[in-house]
């Protein structure tokens, strides 16, 4: 696996595979098999359906994503890719 710096952005279907541990690994922890991973490689993206949940666990690993893995020529002026802290319930108190 290759190993992706919080300062290196992820740009290609490809190397977000590989950040995962290879397409084998990408592809269950998304719950689809191998060749929709390799469908998302050829289209050059990822379907929207997928979005929130990759970016949320991309945040979770430290990795920066390009907007591009998502059919986007930019990111919203609120959000730049980059990792941030996720918001946490306080717990619950017996």
């Amino acid at each position: 696996m290759k190993e992706t710096h919080m300062s290196q952005i992820i740009s290609t279907v490809d190397d977000l595979a590989d950040a995962w541990g290879g397409t084998g690994k990408f592809a269950d922890w998304a719950d689809v098999g191998p060749s929709t991973v390799s469908n998302w490689k050829a289209l050059g993206y990822i379907p929207s359906g997928y979005h929130l949940r990759i970016y949320l666990e991309a945040n979770e690993r430290g990795l920066c994503l390009s907007p591009s893995l998502f059919g986007f020529k930019k990111w919203p002026a609120s959000m730049d890719g980059k990792p941030r802290p996720l918001a946490r319930r306080p717990s619950a108190v017996a």
